[in-house]
């Protein structure tokens, strides 16, 4: 390849580049803003759950400080440092509580769904 035809491939190359550069900056034909009221909402699974009476039973039976701590945590949407500083704890206490009242949630929550069909009487037997 001769010094013409590789400074021609040079030269095309950056156009290209250039172009292509120029496409991504230039943002005006996407400017349209979306109405986000339009779309379909789907219910995820914390939906699903919050506001539920297994829920809110199998929260009343963890004592006041795994309450707060969850609370803190999920709720208000804070860190294990920032509950440590505000509770007064270590940063290690915070997470053993967090994990153990997740924990005892769980295990809760399972007693509670394996307890409900008996519950509400669906099998064949109750009619």
């Amino acid at each position: 390849m001769g010094r013409q035809s590789r400074a021609a491939a040079q030269i095309g190359s950056s156009r290209a580049c250039t172009l292509a550069d120029h496409h991504r900056r230039d943002r005006s034909g996407i400017s349209d803003q979306i109405d986000e009221r339009l779309l379909p909402t789907y219910d995820g699974p914390e939906e699903q759950i919050i506001g539920s009476p297994e829920l809110t039973e199998a929260l009343g039976r963890l004592n006041d400080r795994e309450r707060e701590v969850l609370a803190l945590r999920f709720g208000g949407d804070l860190s294990g440092p920032q509950i440590a500083e505000l509770l007064d704890l270590t940063l290690a206490n915070v997470q053993q509580i967090t994990s153990r009242s997740l924990l005892r949630l769980r295990e809760l929550l399972e007693q509670d769904s394996a307890a409900s069909p008996a519950d509400y009487g669906s099998g064949p037997e109750s009619g």
